[in-house]
């Protein structure tokens, strides 16, 4: 019997790509690979790696076919935010069933997110788009505070800050612009870099959630809490815990609220990785994105008979059984190491010391010493990753916070070092 062909589309920045090779390669698949680096990748997968363009869509679907008619593909995945929308263009050129194009166009713009969501009555902030070009100090004096303004397409924080009086938003909007100017950035982004998007700011606690949709019906494979609030003037998700401690009748508004956010862009199959607030007793969505939780922080889970999320995803969407798509019973969560300030990383001492915790599956600096590095908003990366499974979320938690201590980490700043 062949085995089933698969198209993984992994941008070369990607963390994802030895999670779901590993998946791939579990389950009998013919997996050929898609990057925009391919010297990252051949090493991994001689022979089946095609060039692509993420931005070049056209090329990219020509080169895509071309491969399908050698190879007939059952499915094309992205696995990051950057390939989502041309593995969608690609499942529909190759009458392959997906989420549509539109659809998934939606998750990547916040702004027209936002119209859909306001459209279909759903709980979502008060918003306004700028042009990047704008002077801040005509936008101030007319924008409701505190607000958090961002970009309209990037992710994991990056370019998000709040405001809470006009001199802050005239000084966040610069540093927008800035950050925007960046002629990669400018590439990736295209006509969505073009504009800022200036939010009002919610205050509450936060949730993400990570399901699969089937045909349009949500499965919820994880809901986690984010112990530590979020307040700005940057925001940097740090600790991840599930299964999640609020009240049962609030994870289930959230899990119709997620559900009918999917509706509502569109969404009706694959991945679904969620955020959102709990503000005046409403579920307020953040963000809903078609694909899985970014990082390494999919290794924190597990679900019946030891498969991975990776995994899982690839059965949902070869069309394979689904049913023992079941989280363990363990509690589990993540650390997620955040850039403390600007500089080169020396070093980070203290992983051993974090191994050695009970309960720590994984302790990864991400990041080799020596890389040049910004704190949020600028930089999207983390410095590494801590994830622990236990038996309680309670202990998840001290686990990841006792992690956080031991860690020292060392970047030096104008040839001086520093620690933080």
């Amino acid at each position: 019997m062949t085995a089933p062909a698969v198209l993984l589309l992994i941008p070369a920045s990607s963390y994802r790509t030895h999670d779901f090779l590993e998946a791939a390669h579990a389950l009998d698949l013919e997996v050929h690979v898609g990057t925009d680096q391919p010297q990252v990748l051949a090493e991994l997968v001689p022979e089946r790696t095609l060039v692509l363009d993420f931005g070049e869509t056209e090329i990219s679907l020509t080169t895509i076919s071309e491969l399908h008619s050698r190879h007939p593909l059952r499915v094309v995945l992205g696995v990051d935010d950057e390939s989502v929308e041309l593995a969608a263009q690609a499942n529909q050129r190759l009458r392959i069933p997906h989420n549509s194009p539109t659809s998934v166009s939606l998750t990547r713009d916040k702004f027209r997110m936002r119209q859909c969501l306001a459209k279909a009555g759903l709980a979502s902030p008060g918003f306004q788009r700028f042009s990047v070009a704008s002077d801040p100090e005509t936008l101030r004096a007319s924008i409701r505070y505190p607000c958090v303004l961002k970009p309209t397409f990037l992710a994991a924080s990056q370019g998000v800050l709040r405001a809470n009086a006009p001199d802050e938003f005239s000084t966040a909007f610069r540093t927008l612009q800035e950050i925007l100017a960046d002629p990669e950035l400018r590439k990736r982004g295209g006509e969505r870099a073009k504009w800022v998007l200036v939010e009002d700011y919610l205050p509450g606690r936060e949730v993400s959630l990570e399901g699969v949709l089937t045909n349009g019906r949500l499965q919820t494979l994880a809901l986690f809490d984010k112990p530590d609030p979020l307040t700005g003037p940057t925001f940097a998700e740090t600790l991840y815990v599930a299964p999640s401690r609020l009240p049962e009748a609030v994870q289930q508004r959230i899990r119709k609220e997620v559900e009918q956010t999917a509706q509502a862009l569109g969404l009706t199959t694959g991945p679904v990785h969620a955020e959102a607030r709990i503000h005046q007793g409403k579920v307020w969505m953040l963000e809903c994105a078609a694909r899985t939780i970014g990082g390494l922080c999919s290794r924190m889970l597990a679900f019946s008979g030891g498969m991975s999320l990776e995994t899982l995803i690839l059965r949902h969407a070869l069309g394979r059984d689904m049913q023992t798509a079941q989280t363990t019973s363990h509690a589990c969560g993540a650390l997620m190491l955040p850039i403390p300030t600007d500089g080169t990383l020396h070093n980070i001492v203290g992983w051993d010391a974090v191994r050695e915790i009970s309960g720590v599956l994984e302790a990864v600096q991400s990041l080799p010493n020596g890389t040049t590095v910004r704190a949020l908003p600028h930089d999207a990366r983390y410095l590494g990753f801590v994830l622990v499974r236990e038996k309680t979320p309670a202990a998840v938690e001290a686990a990841l916070r006792k992690a956080w201590t031991q860690l020292q980490i060392e970047i030096d700043k104008l040839g001086a070092s520093k620690s933080e």
